[in-house]
């Protein structure tokens, strides 16, 4: 990973054919891949004769600045794989995903998967059809995205005003979490100890990395989805305390 997405250099010195990205808010780090490097990575696709896979993970969800184009939506359909869900957006008990197949490869998939039952109730993929098409959840989408950029803005805005310097916020602008890099001394570990201690739940993002080694061992994963934002400041104090006053 570089600090906007994959890193290309590595991918065209491999000899893999087939890449799975989230461009819109990679997790856990939160980057959001520039245009530039999506408009590259499908020319690596196109050349290679690759497969992109784009899991438009956390796309409905930009508070600061306008969605960028998707590489599906960009590209000629041939080499680019779109997946998604409506987890964040509305419920994750629908239990409900979606996926864009290049037109090359429907017969294949229509004789493969025929039998295949899906889990997801029909009643259910019928309504959010007509959710969709009447209008329904562009709607939804600009108040959810309202209602937690208001949070996300509380959120970034106590931490600054408490932590100051002596935190860094990763993955801005996105998303239902952020990343902090808590410059005290203290590990992973013991941060996530402390956290629990004062009454807070953070986690640990060690677990994401292929090479441990590479991690400098001082970051936490907040999540602020499901909270209220006097919770998320009262939060954010009990934190400040547990981490530099305790």
């Amino acid at each position: 990973m570089e600090k906007d997405g994959i890193d290309l250099e590595q991918l065209e010195n491999s000899s893999a054919k087939i890449v799975y990205i989230t461009p819109s808010h990679q997790f856990p780090l939160g980057s959001v891949m520039p245009i530039q490097k999506r408009l590259k990575l499908l020319s690596w696709a196109i050349r290679k004769d690759g497969i992109i896979i784009e899991d438009d993970y956390d796309s409905e969800l930009r508070y600061n600045s306008r969605p960028i184009p998707s590489i599906q939506s960009i590209s000629s359909g041939k080499n680019v794989v779109y997946i998604g869900t409506f987890s964040k957006a509305l419920s994750p008990s629908l239990r409900m995903n979606y996926m864009v197949l290049p037109q090359k490869w429907l017969k294949k998939y229509d004789k493969l998967f025929s039998r295949y039952q899906t889990s997801v109730p029909v009643i259910e993929q019928k309504i959010m059809q007509q959710f969709m098409n009447l209008g329904h959840f562009e709607s939804h989408l600009r108040k959810i995205c309202i209602a937690n950029k208001k949070k996300y803005d509380v959120l970034t805005h106590t931490v600054k005003e408490l932590m100051g310097n002596k935190v860094i916020i990763h993955g801005k602008n996105a998303g239902l979490h952020i990343l902090l890099e808590i410059n005290n001394g203290l590990g992973e570990e013991e941060l996530i100890i402390k956290a629990k201690n004062h009454g807070v739940i953070v986690y640990p993002i060690s677990i994401f990395w292929m090479k441990p080694e590479e991690y400098s061992n001082n970051m936490v994963l907040l999540g602020f989805g499901g909270l209220l934002e006097s919770d998320i400041t009262e939060g954010i104090k009990l934190l400040n305390d547990a981490w530099f006053n305790d």
